[in-house]
């Protein structure tokens, strides 16, 4: 599973993911890509977070798009996911909270 972030870190913001059960889902990439104007003043890109299913159970990914030397609560976008991964460690479903 892959989730995908709009992510612009020359304004200070960034996606930062909250601890979840990593028995359940492995984060198997964390990265950012810059978009193809990189080097244009204001330029962003994308954040690609990739899972894959450990073990039977649910789990919720939180991220959070803040300035990293605030606070958490100062964040301008939350996103959750809700999990169900099955016995054979297949994602079967994802629910999508977003608070902005």
């Amino acid at each position: 599973m892959e989730i995908v972030l709009k992510e612009n870190p020359t304004t200070g913001y960034s996606w930062t993911m909250d601890d979840f059960d990593t028995t359940v889902l492995q984060l198997e990439k964390d990265e950012y890509s810059a978009s193809p104007t990189e080097g244009t003043v204001g330029s962003g890109g994308t954040h690609l977070y990739r899972f894959t299913g450990q073990k039977e159970g649910n789990v919720t990914l939180t991220f959070r798009y803040y300035r990293n030397w605030e606070s958490k609560d100062t964040a301008i976008e939350v996103r959750s996911y809700s999990i169900f991964v099955s016995d054979n460690g297949k994602i079967q479903s994802v629910d999508v909270k977003n608070k902005v």
